[in-house]
């Protein structure tokens, strides 16, 4: 009682019986006084500096304070952070699949991205040098025929560039080895082709006398044969005539046998061009058939690789052998027509 009226109030029997309220177990000012203990005792500890035996006294009492939660709350919290940890390795596990699944899917349109762009390449490659072996074989018709064009060598050699560069390494060095040996036959080829000159313009000199001796032929025909409609009695006029013709009518005659010489030089220089073209078949097979296998490969076509290139070579050693007798034949042909001749 007279700590009650220690206030300078009188006794009030009212207030003795009034229930109180229950004290809360920490207080408000206690707990915020705590905290800043507890966070002069970890920056302290953080320093190295001792403990304060105050401090730690009110960090032991806030936890000595702490009621103890039920047993229900902590099943709850447990079975909470279980489910939470599910969870988590669930998402990381579908993030993880996700991620597998997303390259996959990226390797795969590369992998088709590079396998259509290559489809296109190498098609139109394999299409450049069979234009290019036919080129070859054709080099000095072309040049008669006044078509002589490289264009089949600029479509081969891009596309042998294209193929190097999107290729594999052993088909790029492969690609390139066979440009080169290509490359090689061209320059060649022209180099064959200077006779193929020099002979078409001894064929075009001759042709140009052997029509001047022609129309000279012709027109003194035509003279005499008037001469003798009128019936005149000049007999030096048509020994003039006469004389004049039998001339041109022999040049006509060495023009066309000079003509006929030179065609059949043509033809073996034709023969001698075949037979070097058929010894550049042999030597360009292998590389070409190891070519035409590596880009099958590139293009996923594994099924029947060694047929295919058993298939190749022998096709090839037939389209030789197909040359060889002809070249043999024309040979005889040309022999023969020399006999002829004579």
């Amino acid at each position: 009682t007279s700590r009650l009226s220690t206030g300078g109030r009188g006794f009030n029997s009212r207030r003795l019986h009034q229930p109180t309220a229950k004290k809360p177990l920490i207080s408000g000012a206690f707990f915020v006084y705590t905290a800043n203990n507890f966070q002069k005792v970890s920056t302290n500890c953080q320093r190295g500096e001792k403990l304060d035996s105050f401090s730690l006294n009110s960090m032991l009492e806030l936890l000595h304070e702490i009621p103890s939660p039920p047993d229900t709350v902590l099943a709850a919290i447990t079975a909470a952070l279980i489910t939470l940890f599910g969870i988590h390795l669930q998402n990381r596990s579908n993030f993880r699949q996700l991620q597998e699944r997303l390259d996959q899917e990226r390797v795969e349109r590369s992998t088709q991205r590079k396998i259509e762009l290559r489809r296109e390449t190498y098609l139109k490659a394999e299409k450049d040098l069979v234009d290019m072996q036919v080129f070859l074989g054709q080099m000095p018709t072309l040049f008669r025929q006044g078509e002589f064009s490289t264009e089949s060598l600029n479509n081969f050699t891009a596309s042998a560039g294209q193929v190097q560069l999107i290729s594999e390494i052993e088909t790029a060095k492969v690609a390139g080895e066979l440009a080169t040996q290509l490359g090689e036959a061209y320059l060649e080829g022209l180099r064959q082709l200077i006779p193929f000159i020099q002979l078409s313009n001894e064929l075009a000199e001759t042709e140009e006398h052997l029509n001047v001796a022609r129309t000279e032929s012709k027109r003194l025909i035509l003279e005499i044969t008037t001469w003798h409609e009128k019936a005149e009695q000049n007999h030096d006029e048509y020994n003039r005539l006469n004389h004049s013709f039998e001339f041109w009518n022999r040049k006509s005659q060495e023009h066309l046998l000079k003509k006929a010489n030179l065609e059949a030089s043509r033809i073996k220089l034709e023969l001698q061009h075949s037979e070097w073209l058929v010894e550049k078949l042999k030597m360009a097979h292998q590389v070409t058939t190891e070519l035409r296998s590596s880009l099958r490969q590139e293009l996923e076509f594994e099924e029947g690789k060694e047929e295919f290139g058993q298939l190749a070579a022998k096709n090839s050693d037939r389209i030789i052998a197909k040359l060889k007798e002809f070249n043999k034949a024309l040979e005889k042909e040309i022999s023969d027509s020399g006999n002829t001749q004579s």
